[in-house]
């Protein structure tokens, strides 16, 4: 049942109730993404829902910072291609969304060799102030 929908207006439909899964009121879905990588390509992430991918952001060798809008109980994912690309599938996940309150910045470092360390809060190694989504 859509938000906003009386369920005594749709006929003949048995209804059932249940909790939103949509934000509460005023509360940010958005998160801070660090991204530092000595890798030549270019690293792929995306937010995985229920319906697919979402939110594609693209990060090269270098430092980034990008803003990507995570509901709760969605993932933020590491691809092995562009996200519009076909065939695209998660390689591992980053993140997931317990709550619109939880922690709103993530890093992720990728070395030369394509390990991968991740965490929370503004990375040691980030330049400059700290950005905000």
């Amino acid at each position: 049942m859509p938000l906003g929908v009386d369920p005594r207006t749709v006929p003949n439909i048995p209804v059932h109730q249940g909790p939103s899964f949509e934000a509460p009121s005023g509360e940010s879905t958005a998160l801070t993404m660090y991204v530092r990588s000595a890798i030549g390509q270019t690293s792929w992430f995306a937010v995985l829902t229920d319906h697919g991918l979402v939110a594609g952001q693209g990060y090269g060798r270098g430092l980034g910072v990008g803003c990507i809008d995570v509901e709760p109980g969605n993932e933020i994912v590491l691809l092995d291609r562009p996200p519009k690309e076909a065939g695209a599938t998660p390689r591992r996940v980053m993140r997931v969304r317990d709550r619109t309150s939880d922690q709103p910045v993530v890093w992720v470092d990728i070395a030369a060799d394509g390990s991968i360390a991740q965490g929370e809060g503004l990375p040691g190694w980030w330049p400059g102030v700290p950005q905000a989504c």
